[in-house]
């Protein structure tokens, strides 16, 4: 018996609900991770401590430092004068890069590399309205 498409959407489809099932799983756990975490950082707080050793693991309390800008002209404008464009992240924006694309065809950025491939989406069926 030949693979129809019907059918392998059909697989598609059961392999989404699947993924689905378990990122809700996941999500769940992750927010049980979450509070363990804080609930460590909390007891390493109280006892003053930088790291402990256990017998599941060492745990070790460290700084995450973040940075953003609520004023993305006035950065531009410095990273520009500056000379600083390093403190940016070494991606193109997809997006905006595609829109420039369109708007200059004959004017593209030097070094660019472009990838196009088709690619597939499937949607569940819509029922048809009857007149």
């Amino acid at each position: 018996m030949a693979v129809t498409i019907d059918k392998l959407v059909s697989i598609h489809r059961k392999m989404d609900a699947a993924l689905a099932e378990l990122q809700s799983k996941m999500d769940e756990i992750e927010v049980q991770r979450v509070d363990v975490r804080a609930t460590i950082l909390e007891m390493m707080k109280e006892q003053q401590l930088e790291s402990v050793r256990t017998d599941n693991g060492t745990v070790t309390k460290t700084i995450k430092e973040r940075y953003w800008t609520g004023d993305w002209a006035a950065l531009h404008a410095y990273i520009i004068e500056s000379g600083a464009v390093d403190l940016l992240e070494k991606r193109i924006q997809q997006t905006n890069m595609r829109e420039w694309i369109a708007a200059h065809p004959n004017d593209y950025p030097p070094s660019l590399n472009i990838d196009r491939e088709y690619a597939i989406s499937i949607r569940k069926p819509t029922k048809s309205k009857e007149l």
